[in-house]
């Protein structure tokens, strides 16, 4: 899964709710080991049932995407696109190629996106990140797809070895583009 980048301040906020939260239901696991458990039959949502599946690849800016029920995966070599007009959560805002003919390593494949995605937010959403109450995500080539693309005919092929910068409102999902967006 992608979690979206948190703004300054909100992870050390997070970890003290989850610490004061975890301390007040400390004895609910032991109440719920003597519970009978329910059988669940939550079966996973196809890409598909929610939107065109399009090729991680194939991925323009300007593409709307809905999240499945676990998030995207870092690991999808397909995503749900939609079209824009239709309630979603992501939005392409940017694509840039990650350089070298060696996958670099999952680590500064990472930084490469956090710092690109970062510097490209401003160009699409016409507000400075920090400012802004949108945030983003991205999907970024993995050592398997880095592989695909060596034994495919054309190694650099659309968006093979790209980054896909994915704006998305913290509030929920949105309908229309984000672009010039402003807050």
């Amino acid at each position: 899964m992608i979690p979206p980048r948190t703004h300054p301040g909100t992870l050390t906020l997070l970890i003290a709710a989850a610490s004061v939260l975890t301390g007040s239901l400390t004895g609910c696991s032991v109440i719920g080991d003597m519970l009978p458990t329910p059988i669940r039959s939550v079966a996973a949502v196809p890409a598909s049932a929610l939107g065109e599946v399009t090729a991680v690849a194939d991925l323009l800016v300007g593409d709307c995407l809905r999240e499945v029920s676990e998030g995207l995966d870092v690991n999808a070599s397909i995503v749900p696109r939609v079209s824009c007009d239709e309630s979603h959560e992501f939005e392409v805002f940017a694509r840039f190629p990650v350089p070298g003919d060696a996958f670099p390593g999952d680590n500064a494949v990472t930084a490469m996106a956090e710092t690109g995605c970062g510097s490209l937010f401003e160009d699409f959403v016409l507000l400075e990140y920090r400012a802004s109450s949108l945030d983003f995500a991205y999907l970024t080539p993995t050592a398997q797809s880095w592989a695909d693309a060596d034994v495919l005919a054309s190694p650099n092929g659309p968006g093979s070895r790209d980054v896909s910068c994915l704006i998305t409102d913290p509030a929920g999902a949105v309908t229309g583009t984000l672009a010039g967006a402003s807050r």
